[in-house]
């Protein structure tokens, strides 16, 4: 009917931006879509007239005329043209599709990215026949209703998600793995069940032929200027048959978005729940971390940690004003590289040095009351340093650049304070016992030792070496007022020193400490009676026998009164010593900070309980 037409250019012309526009509003079925594809590819073309133009531009039966045209022609299939059908793999493959037709699920796009669109086998035939038989029977009817007869199901036959409830699939909250939930879900949603009824196709109007005089028109009198793309007319398309197809396969595009928003709210949910769960478990753990403020919910606990009390601590932590942001602490650095600049003409005077500080690193993560705690922790309980960065999650160096800066730092701060008593304040704190016996006591004095790992230098193990503790130890003096509290910490020196020795470098001995008619009280070893007596101090000690058989009476009195009350400084070194950093055995790597240690030690026990009741 259309020979004489296709003779003319503007068919193709016509027939482009109809198939344009069909295929961008998938109005084109299956059968369709190849033989458009086809009559596109053609190149022998010729113009018609414009009054067939128009009505071209107006009918989608073209796509039937052109089929009616063709069908001469050998029978179309998917593999003569560029298209690809529904959930069929397109270039380079789509994986596995969805059985259901008109449904183009598949496993991957056609640019190859994955659609994660779960696509689920059929029952197993011998575990589940009668749901096997359910899917077979729906399928098998939906395929019928779709124009496909044949359907033989294998192990790759799928369904996707989309012909299936959304309260029939079960999502994980790991990775997202759909399944569903019983096993026994048949698939229900189809395009063809209330959504998508399909009307029977009025049979093609007959046309009418084209009169002569028409085609006698040229192609300068038809304006066929196509580059500009103007857009064609298809209001008229809503009043065809075939709107019903666009409108319903829109009608099924948009069940197919409302079933994915509604898996995704679904989604949306659990992942609210699993959230909350986890918030719940987030703040049960941070109960139990170690930090001071879940120490500070137990006084006990708190105590036992830091070896003060809780409003102790607040009060150390203010004196002792780090910042907030540790702004008043400078953090210990390696040691500064120098350069020599030139070697002097004096060969008697040192060389010059030129030395480039490092400079400040960034400010430290951890809050300054939170490295207080650890120092503390770590000073009392005696923690390695590897366990110490374990607890407070910190690297192992921070950790030791952390304590050794505030070792330092706490050693300047509290040797400020005067904890050496004037005389009015040893009378006021004096307990009953002394007062009664040794009124004049200004100061108890003793040395005790503390074990330090074995250095590999034999000469250097030969000063640290104590015949008393048969081990290399550093010995230190120390000194309580009559009421129990530390008044004088002195240096650690080498374990072979003796008492006396002691005594006289550790500057004890210094007259602005003393005043006339002082005492001080010690053990049989110092006998310091002649340091003592030009600045017009006593030295209360045990009696000794000197070569005598047995003490008398008054001597053993004197020697029971005085070890009655000097027994208080033993207990002030067993307190000193419930820092385990120091009572376990030193390594050699705390060496260059073991005063500091030491002396921390000491100055701490004045922020704990007395350690003589008063009366």
């Amino acid at each position: 009917m259309y020979s004489k037409q296709l003779q003319s250019r503007s068919v193709k012309a016509t027939a482009i931006h109809i198939s344009q526009y069909l295929l961008r509003n998938n109005a084109l079925n299956i059968k369709t879509r190849p033989i458009l594809t086809n009559f596109l590819q053609l190149k022998a073309l010729v113009a018609v007239t414009p009054t067939l133009k128009r009505k071209l531009s107006k009918s989608v039966h073209f796509v039937r005329n052109i089929s009616e045209i063709y069908s001469t022609q050998p029978e179309m299939s998917y593999s003569n043209s560029s298209l690809q059908p529904p959930g069929k793999a397109g270039p380079g493959g789509r994986g596995k599709y969805c059985c259901i037709p008109l449904c183009g699920s598949a496993q991957y796009d056609n640019d190859r990215n994955k659609t994660n669109i779960a696509l689920f086998a059929f029952p197993n035939k011998e575990k589940k026949p009668d749901v096997y038989k359910a899917w077979c029977k729906e399928i098998s009817k939906y395929r019928r209703k779709g124009g496909c007869d044949n359907f033989e199901i294998t192990r790759n036959t799928k369904v996707c998600e989309f012909h299936f409830k959304p309260e029939e699939i079960k999502v994980s909250l790991g990775r997202g793995i759909k399944t569903l939930k019983t096993g026994h879900e048949i698939p229900s949603v189809f395009i063809f069940n209330e959504e998508r009824q399909v009307k029977k196709r009025k049979s093609p109007t007959n046309r009418v032929a084209v009169s002569s005089p028409s085609m006698k028109e040229t192609d300068d009198d038809i304006d066929m200027d196509f580059d500009q793309e103007e857009p064609l007319v298809f209001e008229d398309l809503l009043a065809d048959d075939d709107s019903c197809e666009i409108c319903n396969e829109y009608s099924f595009q948009i069940k197919i978005v409302q079933q994915k928003l509604q898996i995704s709210e679904q989604k949306v949910k659990n992942l609210e729940e699993h959230i909350l769960d986890l918030k719940k478990q987030n703040n049960s753990l941070s109960d139990r971390l170690f930090t001071s403020e879940n120490y500070m919910k137990n006084d006990k606990l708190f105590e036992s940690a830091t070896g003060i009390g809780k409003e102790k601590f607040i009060i150390l932590y203010e004196y002792l004003d780090p910042g907030e942001n540790c702004e008043n602490i400078k953090y210990y650095q390696k040691s500064k590289t120098c350069t020599e600049e030139k070697l002097p003409d004096d060969p008697l005077s040192s060389p010059s040095f030129q030395c480039k500080e490092s400079k400040p690193g960034r400010r430290p993560k951890m809050k300054a009351i939170e490295q207080l705690f650890m120092f503390l922790t770590w000073l009392r309980l005696g923690f390695t340093l590897q366990h110490t960065a374990w607890l407070f999650n910190t690297p192992k160096s921070t950790v030791s650049r952390y304590l050794i800066t505030w070792s330092n730092f706490m050693y300047f701060k509290l040797g400020c304070i005067p904890i050496w008593p004037s005389k009015q304040e040893l009378q006021e704190t004096m307990p009953q016992s002394f007062k009664d016996t040794y009124p004049t006591t200004k100061c108890i004095i003793d040395c005790t030792e503390l074990f330090c790992q074995r250095p590999s230098s034999l000469a250097i193990q030969s000063s640290l070496f104590s015949h008393y503790k048969h081990h290399v130890t550093y010995k230190g003096l120390v000194g309580i007022a009559p009421s129990g509290a530390i008044t004088f910490v002195g240096e650690l020196f080498d374990g072979s020193i003796s008492d006396v020795e002691i005594v006289k470098r550790s500057g004890i001995l210094q007259k602005e400490f003393w005043e006339d008619g002082d005492s001080v009280m010690a053990d049989r070893g110092f006998t310091i009676a002649d340091l003592l007596s030009p600045m017009g101090v006593s030295l209360n000690i045990p009696s000794f026998l000197r070569g005598k058989d047995q003490l008398s009476h008054e001597e053993v009195r004197e020697s029971q009164t005085i070890a009655s009350v000097r027994i208080h400084v033993e207990r002030a070194i067993q307190r000193i010593k419930k820092f385990r950093q120091i009572r376990n055995e030193i390594p050699l790597v705390l060496h260059g900070s073991v005063n500091q240690i030491w002396t921390i030690s000491c100055l701490l026990c004045n922020f704990m309980n007395p350690l003589i009741k008063q009366e």
